[in-house]
């Protein structure tokens, strides 16, 4: 017997005209359609309109989310008023012109912003606390004495010598700067610590300029309009301090701003704590003949208990910059001893080259100079 025929309920053709596939009812009702439709085409009648399912369009479970998710975003859509088209816009690249009519861009336009100093008041004592914390972005400004090189030089001192206390003493703190013939003139080449007993002789020492290697006698400081030179030659002519001293002495030259008769006296008889100076002036060291570097007495103070307190560990360095070293432009592995200018055969002027590579380079095989047309110099870095 075969079954018998139901129609379905009002609820069952609502969830079928709304695509609510996920209910048995709706499912059911599809497939009670297809067998309405068959009788109609076997009986070869016209279907009435009463059972006319046409319109319904039944979509699988997977896309159900999708559907409800389109209708929202169209309902949304009708109740809101929206200036950019959605769609449009994942399409085609719009100018600004629909963008600024945005009420945020209205806004932004009408609304008054305080005025910058105003504005950097308010930041300037964070700004000053952030410098403490700078990092150090250029290894110029970076320290080698590093906490191991410090204790292992401290560790050295007590080996060689036998411990002397320091008491009621005064430190000074000596920055010395790279020459004015160097490529990083200007900057701080190292910080030393002196105490007072110290003379001048104990900081040229601790002047290292690779034009020392020159051979040229002499040296002097000029701190508050006096020249505290050793090592000078008896004649004029290569005494430098002597040679400013005449030249201000003539047509009375001391007379004009920043000139002064400047006096001159023995360098090492001379201690830091006898000097005339001021905190913070820029002060000057020369030697070689035409060699000048700039030093600053930056801090004075009593020793506390922080500091080192054995004599012989002074003068202590506390800063030294990180030197920059070329390697050798023929291997690339090994760092730089000797440079050339105006080599016919290298590709710069100045090129560097470690010892090996400079003699492959320039020497036969029976050891003879290839060619004389460049200039060597020693290289110890930059």
């Amino acid at each position: 017997m075969p079954r018998k025929l139901q129609l379905p309920s009002a609820l069952e053709i609502k969830h079928a005209r709304c695509g609510y596939t996920a209910s048995w009812t709706a499912k059911e009702f599809f497939e009670r359609v297809k067998e309405i439709d068959n009788i109609w085409e076997k009986r070869k009648v016209k279907k009435p309109d009463t059972v006319n399912f046409d319109d319904i369009v039944v979509y699988v479970p997977h896309l159900l989310g999708d559907k409800l998710i389109d209708e929202k975003v169209e309902q949304f859509k009708r109740t809101h008023k929206v200036d950019i088209d959605i769609e449009r816009k994942k399409k085609k690249k719009q100018s600004g012109k629909a963008l600024r009519q945005n009420e945020w861009w209205v806004a932004a336009q009408t609304v008054k912003l305080p005025k910058f100093k105003k504005l950097d008041i308010n930041f300037k004592h964070v700004q000053e606390r952030r410098k403490h914390k700078k990092e150090k972005n250029s290894r110029i400004e970076a320290n080698s004495i590093t906490r191991m090189r410090k204790c292992a030089s401290l560790m050295d001192v007590n080996r060689k010598k036998n411990f002397e206390g320091l008491e009621e003493t005064v430190l000074i703190q000596v920055s010395i700067f790279c020459s004015k013939n160097s490529t990083l003139y200007g900057k701080k080449l190292r910080d030393v610590i002196f105490t007072c007993e110290h003379t001048l002789m104990d900081v040229r020492h601790m002047i290292k300029c690779l034009d020392g290697e020159s051979g040229i006698e002499g040296s002097a400081f000029l701190i508050e309009d006096r020249f505290y030179a050793d090592g000078y030659e008896e004649d004029i002519t290569k005494n430098v301090p002597k040679i400013i001293q005449n030249w201000v002495s003539k047509r009375h030259r001391y007379q004009e701003a920043q000139l002064s008769p400047y006096d001159i006296v023995p360098m090492n008889s001379c201690k830091l704590g006898d000097l005339p100076i001021r905190l913070g002036a820029h002060y000057l060291y020369l030697h070689q003949g035409n060699c000048f570097h700039s030093i600053i007495f930056s801090d004075m103070r009593t020793l506390h208990n922080g500091d080192v307190k054995h004599r012989h560990a002074y003068p202590l360095c506390t800063f030294e910059m990180v030197h920059r070293v070329q390697l050798c432009g023929v291997c690339g592995k090994r760092p730089a001893d000797l440079v050339t200018y105006n080599d016919i055969l290298t590709p710069t002027s100045p090129f560097f080259f470690c010892r090996e590579c400079f003699v492959g380079f320039h020497f036969d095989t029976n050891n003879k100079l290839i060619y004389k047309n460049f200039q060597v110099f020693h290289y110890k870095h930059d």
